[in-house]
This record gives structure tokens, C-alpha cells and sequence, in this order.
């Protein structure tokens, strides 16, 4: 909704400083709300082994992300 207001280059650098779960997480988020894949590029990049639930605190269910390595279960 407040796309137009995000300054979404601000917003990547700051995120850059949180673990790459996260960051991945945020990738994921990001890309499905229409941001382009080249804003992304920089998360996309940081390396994760293993993937990781998108609600750390949810069941174990749901498809698997390889871009993102996210398991997607929401």
C-alpha cells in the first residue's frame, strides 16, 4: 500500500544488517508485493544453507522456495 513512500533502497541497506533468515524472509515478502526482482538483487545474493520456515513459529508444512529458501507455510 505505502509502496510509493518507501524508500525502498534505505530500507534494502538497513535490512542488509539482519541475519540472512531474515533477510531472506524479507526478499520473499518483497518480491510477492510487486517489488522488481532487480531492487532484490542484493538479498537475493546473501547465502543460506538449509531452508527456513516464512512463520519461524509455524507448523512445518507448505511448498518449498528455492529462490528464497523459504518454506512457505503461511
Amino acid at each position: 500500500m505505502g509502496q510509493d513512500r518507501l524508500n525502498l533502497l534505505t530500507f534494502i541497506e538497513s535490512a542488509l544488517r539482519l541475519e540472512d533468515a531474515t533477510i531472506k524472509r524479507l526478499g520473499w515478502l518483497l518480491s510477492h508485493i510487486g517489488v522488481k526482482e532487480k531492487q532484490l538483487s542484493q538479498l537475493a545474493k546473501r547465502f543460506i544453507k538449509g531452508f527456513r520456515k516464512l512463520d519461524a513459529n509455524g507448523e512445518d508444512f507448505g511448498p518449498y522456495n528455492k529462490k528464497w529458501m523459504v518454506r512457505e507455510n503461511i
